[in-house]
């Protein structure tokens, strides 16, 4: 599973912040015994706020310089948070990696969000590329309490990198350090 990934990390000083976003079956429930109490594991439950107000909760809760959003249908590889932190430790402010996306059998069937040459900024006006859940950033990039905005219902990452790449040191691993699962029922 998406959290089994993240405790499998090799970079070991990290935390996991959970929203149950207002689920019919609260996500307590599904978790694993062991997963609800790791001490890195912080599971929080609030009432429906979508995607936006859920990564934002997140984000509030989340006590670590460095932030690392993940889908449900995400896998991280053991290396992923080690390699990222590297670059980010080193000047970077975000670093993003290449996403395989793969289908129910867990095959590679394409990929998510790979980073164009050239001006990134201005590239985002043809397209929202980066692959959301494999950015790794420094929380000083943010000014304020939340991360996305929640008066978008779509494309609120669209809305996090136009207000990011204008200020901030990126850095682009092109090797899959995560798969994203596409499937009929996300």
């Amino acid at each position: 599973t998406a959290i089994e990934s993240v405790l499998e990390q090799t970079f070991e000083d990290f935390e996991v912040v959970i929203v149950d976003d207002g689920s019919s079956t609260p996500v307590r429930e599904e978790l694993d015994e062991n997963i609800i109490n790791n001490h890195n594991v912080h599971l929080h439950r609030q009432s429906n706020q979508g995607f936006a107000g859920g990564t934002n909760r997140a984000f509030r809760e989340s006590v670590g310089r460095y932030v690392a959003p993940i889908g449900q249908d995400d896998n991280w590889k053991p290396e992923k948070l080690e390699r990222q932190v590297e670059f980010l430790r080193s000047g970077y402010d975000a670093v993003f990696a290449k996403a395989g996306k793969i289908d129910e059998s867990a095959e590679i069937v394409g990929e998510r969000g790979n980073f164009p040459s050239g001006d990134l900024t201005m590239s985002l006006f043809k397209g929202c590329y980066p692959c959301y859940e494999s950015v790794v950033f420094d929380k000083h990039l943010i000014a304020n309490d939340w991360l996305v905005n929640e008066d978008f219902i779509v494309a609120s990452d669209w809305d996090l990198w136009f207000r990011l790449f204008p200020k901030a040191e990126i850095k682009y691993i092109d090797d899959y350090l995560l798969s994203s699962r596409s499937h009929e029922n996300q």
